[in-house]
């Protein structure tokens, strides 16, 4: 059990890519693949472990993993299924590990129709927090085509106690000051999906005390390289991205044990 040093390759760790190389990636977009392989040899990103008993994480975080097991998978499923049957239970234990150790509130990066941020909006009550949703629901953008904002609301009625909705893009630079002055103790990084939108969804939730989850890194290599970029920049040693896990986590310090 151990957390990654700095002086460690960072490739070292990293679960490998099911259906895409790292080669056939640099063909398929020669600038951007430069970019990536120049900062992963210049060490510029942090390293991943791909279990979570492989990092000195608090009792509490292994346990949220080991209820919500996804590891004995049907590998006959599309690689967009694997690791997200258990996902929400896994977000939601997260933050309520989160919220019971650190101050501050959640936010919500990318919220689609809501069925997350209901969940999180329950967590955020019990504990007396609100959860900061963050969309702009633009018609014709990234799984956007008509009514997912009204479907968001009707899937959160009866929490707008704790609800704080930003309908505005995340990557806005008015919006990223003014979550910079939230205290905030989780972030879910689930919005635009390309590699300089999600950077900036963590970075500009980095101030979270306690941790950063981030979707669909399991088979986008340019959100896992986001997670790694950002995890290097804001000083994280501790991030996991699970072979059985859809999504990413870059934890604080204060979330390993002592």
């Amino acid at each position: 059990m151990k957390i990654l040093k700095k002086s460690q390759n960072p490739m070292s760790c990293v679960s490998e890519m099911e259906h895409s190389s790292r080669l056939s990636y640099l063909i398929r977009h020669p600038y951007k693949g430069i970019y990536k392989e120049f900062l992963t040899l210049s060490g510029g990103l942090s390293g991943v472990v791909r279990e979570p008993h492989e990092l000195y994480l608090d009792l509490s975080i292994i346990d949220v993993f080991l209820k919500n097991d996804e590891s004995s998978r049907d590998d006959n499923a599309s690689m967009y299924g694997i690791g997200g049957r258990f996902q929400r239970n896994r977000l939601v234990g997260i933050a309520d590990f989160c919220a019971s150790r650190f101050p501050g509130d959640f936010v919500e990066i990318g919220a689609y129709m809501g069925d997350t941020s209901r969940l999180l909006a329950e967590v955020a009550r019990k504990h007396g927090r609100k959860l900061i949703v963050i969309d702009p629901w633009i018609k014709g953008s990234q799984d956007c085509s008509c009514n997912e904002y009204e479907t968001f609301l009707k899937n959160t009625e009866g929490f707008q106690d704790v609800l704080e909705v930003w309908r505005e893009s995340s990557t806005d630079k008015n919006v990223v000051k003014r979550l910079s002055l939230r205290p905030l103790c989780f972030s879910f990084v689930d919005g635009w999906h390309v590699l300089h939108a999600c950077l900036s969804d963590i970075l500009a939730s980095g101030h979270a005390k306690g941790v950063i989850a981030i979707d669909d890194t399991r088979y986008n290599h340019d959100l896992l390289f986001s997670v790694r970029r950002g995890a290097k920049k804001l000083n994280r040693s501790a991030v996991l991205q699970s072979d059985w896990h859809r999504e990413s986590y870059i934890f604080s310090d204060e979330c390993l044990r002592k």
